[in-house]
């Protein structure tokens, strides 16, 4: 089992993420649609994930992405776009496992998954 928090602000892809953890044995911790309140829902609910769309309204994720990483260092964060990958800052790349560009199917988040479980296991043997 994994925790996950959604910070997303289409409902549908939100939900495809959901479905599709769910099925590989997620709970989801904490979901919204803002940008201004994923920092106060991970401090209270601690994710082992973090899905982070980058344009959001309040603040964007790059910027949550920096605090995010500031505060819990350790927390994977999967980053979703549907900016070019050219006008995200290569310095801000580094805070992210991986940053997925949309439209992406189940598959690809099913890879991202099964990736970052073999991963876990490995750091956690």
């Amino acid at each position: 089992m994994f925790r996950y928090a959604i910070a997303e602000d289409a409902v549908f892809v939100a939900e495809i993420f959901k479905s599709c953890f769910q099925k590989e044995g997620g709970v989801c911790v904490a979901y919204t649609r803002d940008g201004g309140e994923i920092i106060d829902l991970i401090k209270e609910t601690i994710p082992d994930l973090l899905v982070l769309d980058l344009v959001l309204p309040k603040k964007n994720g790059l910027q949550i992405a920096r605090e995010a990483k500031a505060l819990f260092p350790d927390l994977t964060i999967l980053g979703c776009t549907s900016l070019e990958f050219d006008l995200i800052p290569m310095d801000d790349r580094k805070y992210f496992t991986e940053i997925l560009a949309k439209p992406f199917g189940i598959e690809t988040i099913r890879n991202f998954l099964n990736t970052w479980q073999r991963q876990a296991e490995k750091e956690g043997a």
